[in-house]
């Protein structure tokens, strides 16, 4: 696939979609990050960072370490008990984009 098939069609990847859904629903947690940084300069969540068995996995709380499987469950069961602050969230956003040398 070209560079431009791919900035084409990321959106409708479900990696993409999968992060983007857990991202807008997250409860306060911070998934860890991905090492995929979009066309759009999205850097997604790792939804395969929690690992809970032979098919389960999913998103992991850098804050507090909760993990849950995304094929068992759309959402979180519950908040973060140590969620970051806007600013927190966007420095390690920033800091995660850094490490895999994009802007």
């Amino acid at each position: 696939m070209t560079a431009d098939e791919w900035e084409a069609t990321y959106q409708d990847s479900l990696t993409y979609l999968i992060s983007k859904s857990l991202d807008a629903d997250s409860r306060g947690h911070f998934w860890k990050r991905d090492d995929i940084i979009y066309p759009d300069g999205y850097v997604g969540a790792d939804i395969f960072a929690y690992e809970g068995g032979q098919y389960c996995n999913g998103p992991k709380c850098e804050t507090c370490g909760y993990g849950f499987c995304h094929h068992c469950r759309e959402r979180p069961e519950g908040n973060c008990p140590r969620p970051l602050s806007d600013e927190g969230r966007e420095a390690a956003i920033t800091l995660a984009r850094a490490k895999r040398g994009g802007k």
